[in-house]
C-alpha cells in the first residue's frame, strides 16, 4: 500500500500510473492526507485502456500536516491525459471533500460516458447534487449498476438517486444504499426506485445499519408501516435486504402475558391484532417476489418473539439464501417450528442452500432432519445457523 508522506511520493505515484499505457485495471488503496486531490490527478493521468477504477484512500494520524503538492509539481512528472476513457465500465468514487467543486465532479463524469457500474463515495462541501445528478443521468445514460454507502451529510444522500430519475426507465438492475444517514421516505427516492422497478434485480438497502442503532431507537431503518403501506413495483427482484423498524411486539401490561405464553385459543388485545396484520402484509409483499434468490432482513430489536408467516414465503421456490433476524431458537418461535414447519421448507424450497436460524450449536430435531434431508437428496449441504 502506498504511503504518501511527500511531494517525491506523491509524483512517483502518479508517475508509475500514467506510464501504464495497457493496463485494464487500476485498484488503489492509499495512505494520504489529499486523498480527494490525488485521486483527481490520478483519475486524469490513467490511460485510455482502463476499463475499471477504484481508488480507495484513508489518512492515518502520522501522515497530517504534509505539504500539499501544488499543480506545478504534478505537471512536472505528467500532464493531463486528453479525451474520455471510453472503456471505462466501472468506477469506484472516492469520497470528494470541501476543497473540490461541483465543477470538478462534473469533469470526472464527463470522463466516463460508458459506465456500467459506478460507487459513489461522500460529497462533502459546496456541491450542487441536482446539477451533479441530471448530468450523470444524461452523459452517463449506459448505468446498469449504483452503489453508495455516505456517511456525512444526508444533504448528499440522494446523489444515487438523482442520477437514477435522470435516466431512461427501467435500466438500474442492481441499487445498493448502505448510507448511514439515508432517507428513503423521501419522494426522490422511492420515485427513482419505482422508474427502474420493472427490470431490477436486486435491491440492497441498510443491510448493515442495523449496527449502528442505539438502544434508544436511533438510527436509519425502514418502518414497517411504510414496507407494508402500498403494494411494491419491483417485483423481479432476485435479491433483497432491508433494515426494518417497528416490528418489536406491542407491549402488554405487567400482568398479562406474552400472547406465546397464553393459554389457547390465544386471545389477542387491539394493538397486536392491528401490529400482526401490519406485519403479515410485509410478509405478502415478499412472497410475491417469485424470482427471489437471497432474502435478508435485518430487526432493530432482535430479542422480540414476533409471529412468522411461513406459508406466505410458499412462492419463494427459487430461494437459496434467508438470513438476518429469522429465528427458531427463541421461546415464542420454539413452540411454532416443528416438524410440519420442516418439511415444509424442504418440499417449498428445494434449492435452500442457507437459513440463519440458529446463533448457537444446538438445533431442534426437525431442522437436523432438515438439514439431513437435504444431504441424502444430493442437494448442497444446507447451513441453519452461523455455526451450523
Amino acid at each position: 500500500m502506498p504511503i504518501i508522506k511527500d511531494v517525491r511520493s506523491y509524483q512517483l505515484l502518479l508517475k508509475a500510473v500514467a506510464e501504464q499505457s495497457h493496463l485494464e485495471g487500476v485498484y488503489l488503496t492509499v495512505d494520504c492526507e489529499q486523498a480527494s486531490q490525488l485521486g483527481m490527478d490520478i483519475f486524469h493521468r490513467i490511460r485510455p485502456s482502463i476499463q475499471r477504477f477504484s481508488y480507495l484512500p484513508f489518512c492515518s494520524s502520522d501522515q497530517w500536516n504534509r505539504k500539499l503538492p501544488g499543480d506545478e509539481d504534478v505537471d512536472l512528472v505528467t500532464s493531463k491525459r486528453q479525451g474520455p476513457l471510453k472503456k471505462l465500465i466501472k468506477l469506484d468514487l472516492w469520497d470528494l471533500g470541501e476543497e473540490d467543486t461541483s465543477t470538478d465532479s462534473l469533469d470526472i463524469f464527463a470522463h466516463i460516458p460508458n459506465v456500467k457500474d459506478l460507487r459513489n463515495g461522500d460529497v462533502i462541501g459546496n456541491h450542487d447534487i441536482e446539477a451533479i445528478g441530471r448530468f450523470v443521468g444524461r452523459e452517463c445514460s449506459k448505468l446498469r449498476r449504483s452503489r453508495c454507502q455516505p456517511k456525512w451529510d444526508d444533504a448528499y444522500d440522494f446523489l444515487p438517486y438523482v442520477i437514477m430519475g435522470g435516466l431512461p426507465h427501467h435500466q438500474i438492475i442492481d441499487f445498493q444504499d448502505s448510507g448511514f444517514c439515508s432517507d428513503l421516505s423521501h419522494p426522490i427516492a422511492s420515485v427513482a426506485i419505482q422508474q427502474h422497478s420493472a427490470i431490477l434485480r436486486h435491491l440492497e438497502l441498510l443491510e448493515d445499519l442495523v449496527k449502528e442503532i442505539s438502544e434508544e431507537g436511533g438510527g436509519i431503518y425502514i418502518d414497517l408501516t411504510d414496507a407494508q403501506g402500498s403494494p411494491w413495483k419491483c417485483t423481479k427482484l432476485c435479491r433483497l435486504s432491508l433494515s426494518i423498524s417497528g416490528c418489536e411486539l406491542p407491549p402488554v401490561d405487567a400482568e398479562n402475558l406474552p400472547y406465546y405464553d397464553r393459554e389457547t385459543p390465544i386471545a389477542l388485545f387491539q394493538a397486536e391484532t392491528y401490529h400482526f396484520a401490519k406485519l403479515e402484509r410485509f410478509y405478502l409483499q415478499i412472497g410475491r417476489l417469485a424470482e427471489l434468490r437471497e432474502l435478508c432482513l435485518q430487526m432493530v430489536k432482535l430479542d422480540e418473539h414476533g409471529p412468522g408467516y411461513l406459508g406466505h414465503f410458499s412462492g419463494l421456490s427459487k430461494l437459496k439464501k434467508l438470513k438476518g433476524s429469522f429465528r427458531a431458537d427463541t421461546k415464542g418461535t420454539k413452540i411454532r417450528m416443528g416438524w410440519k414447519e420442516a418439511l415444509w421448507i424442504y418440499e417449498r424450497w428445494p434449492d435452500l442452500e442457507c437459513v440463519e436460524l440458529f446463533g448457537d450449536m444446538h438445533i431442534e430435531a426437525p431442522l437436523l432432519w432438515l438439514r439431513n434431508q437435504a444431504r441424502h437428496a444430493g442437494r448442497a449441504h444446507l447451513l441453519l445457523g452461523c455455526n451450523a
